[in-house]
């Protein structure tokens, strides 16, 4: 290299002539050695990423391997209790609506025909009425107000050895599921959760108890990653 050529890093800049370039050049050349060293680990980082993603895929290929990324980016931070889907609220007051209708509609309609097959007394229609429509606001009151309180009483935990799930209003019920325990996941939908876009986590274990455990409420994507994660890999086979 001649003496008035100059380089950057290792890569030849070009002739430099003149006492004042030089100088100028070294000053900017150390300026934004900060920038190039930060750009380069964000690209090691980023290619780290990619072969976690790629060794950690399912049998679903990229759609596992993008839920999978999901999770790992901080979808569902390891740890930390996560609540319910806010979705879920309107998917169980709608099934509350639909089981109000049908258990009114059946009441109304069996005190129909026993007061056109028999002579009940006017205290036996009262009775039965005060009762069906007791019943009914029972049954309407529980969808405004149940759906919302069951799920602030409803959460789940995930980390590197399984999930943990906590629920219940009245009586508390904590269910721990290890991933080393675990045999296979499904991921299912019913009519109202396709149209929210949600799913249940269904985990099926090794043993009696518990065999079965299901989560609802989650948002269909995530139900997805949360079955990559939770399924074993390498030496955690269930037993």
């Amino acid at each position: 290299m001649r003496d008035d050529e100059t380089t950057g890093g290792d890569r030849p800049i070009g002739p430099l002539r003149g006492e004042g370039v030089e100088p100028l050049f070294d000053a900017l050349r150390d300026s934004g050695a900060g920038t190039w060293r930060a750009e380069l680990a964000a690209g090691d980082a980023r290619a780290g990423g990619a072969a976690d993603d790629v060794a950690g895929g399912s049998a679903d290929g990229a759609v596992g391997n993008a839920s999978y990324s999901a999770l790992a980016d901080g979808a569902v931070p390891l740890g930390v209790d996560q609540a319910l889907d806010p979705r879920h609220v309107a998917v169980e007051r709608i099934g509350l609506a639909v089981l109000t209708a049908s258990v009114s509609g059946a009441g109304l309609v069996a005190g129909l025909v026993v007061a056109l097959t028999t002579e009940p007394g006017p205290l036996w229609l009262a009775v039965v009425a005060a009762a069906w429509l007791l019943v009914t606001a029972l049954l309407l009151a529980s969808v405004a107000w149940w759906p919302p309180l069951a799920h602030r009483h409803t959460s789940y935990r995930v980390d590197a050895d399984g999930i943990e799930i906590r629920r219940g209003v009245w009586w508390r019920s904590v269910v721990s599921v290890p991933r080393s325990r675990v045999q296979h996941i499904d991921v299912t939908q019913g009519p109202l959760d396709r149209r929210h876009g949600l799913g249940q986590l269904v985990l099926h274990t090794a043993g009696n108890e518990y065999a079965q455990v299901q989560l609802d409420g989650l948002d269909h994507a995530l139900a997805l990653a949360l079955r990559d994660h939770l399924l074993p890999r390498g030496g955690d086979d269930a037993v």
